[in-house]
């Protein structure tokens, strides 16, 4: 490598702001994507959105309630399953009782 091209930590600095600005574009263009689809009644674009809140946003409650949504409304066999394991102990969440949570998970292996 010639000297001219040497990462200088000014140019790393900035390489690494246009990642970060790139990365911020891309999760809001997916989060506007999915949530028009769900808005739409897809429900694999109501999956997408839940996974979006579960593993970009770190909001698993509003995942959950996603999830529980789309597969009691719309029998998404995956939104059944990712209910049935945020609900049986992967995340502590405390809206629905033990019932609900057996409820969901006999549907979902049902439906898979």
């Amino acid at each position: 490598m010639s000297w001219g091209m040497r990462k200088t930590p000014a140019r790393k600095r900035r390489d690494a702001m246009k990642r970060d600005e790139l990365q911020t574009k891309i999760e809001e263009d997916k989060l506007l994507e999915f949530t028009m689809a769900c808005e739409d009644g897809d429900p694999d674009g109501c999956f997408s959105l839940a996974e979006w809140h579960a593993i970009v946003d770190k909001n698993h409650e509003k995942a959950a309630s996603m999830y529980m949504e789309n597969c009691l409304t719309r029998a998404h066999g995956a939104s059944c399953h990712h209910m049935g394991l945020l609900h049986g102990g992967l995340v502590n969440w405390r809206r629905h009782g033990p019932c609900m949570s057996l409820t969901v998970v006999v549907v979902g292996v049902m439906m898979v």
